[in-house]
């Protein structure tokens, strides 16, 4: 009796799933192309990013009071803080996903230097190095 009962509800069964199939799919692809936050027009993302930059500059100055007892580090960081400083604002989607990663970036090495207490190691210099190639791939896609 179940086998009969199972046999006459199979293409049901088989409709529901590709049904769900067919729903997840359409799901995934609206959550994939509204994923993608589109910022407002090139005046608002130019100053979104330029606050960005300036926010990342400032950032670096939390860390030179991290390292305040290491001349060498802070000579390196004051560096950096200035290469910051000056990036031009962008309105491409690239560019300021950069800028996002360099804030991550300047978190990580906070903590890094606060577990340290001001001084430089393996992970710091990779850290610092990091950025620094951050930076020099935003230059070229600003392009």
């Amino acid at each position: 009796m179940n086998g009969l009962l199972l046999a006459v509800n199979m293409p049901l069964i088989i409709g529901i799933v590709i049904g769900a199939v067919a729903l997840i799919a359409v799901l995934a692809v609206v959550f994939f192309l509204t994923g993608r936050k589109r910022r407002g027009t090139d005046g608002d993302r130019n100053k979104e990013d330029r606050d960005l930059i300036a926010a990342n500059a400032a950032s670096v100055e939390a860390l030179l009071v991290l390292a305040e007892n290491n001349a060498e580090l802070i000579a390196e960081l004051k560096e950096l803080q200035e290469k910051i400083k000056y990036l031009m604002p962008s309105v491409k989607d690239d560019v300021f996903e950069l800028d996002k990663k360099i804030t991550n970036l300047i978190g990580d090495l906070k903590i890094a230097l606060t577990k340290t207490d001001g001084e430089e190691d393996k992970k710091t210099e990779n850290l610092i190095k990091q950025i620094k190639l951050t930076i020099a791939d935003r230059g070229v896609k600003q392009q």
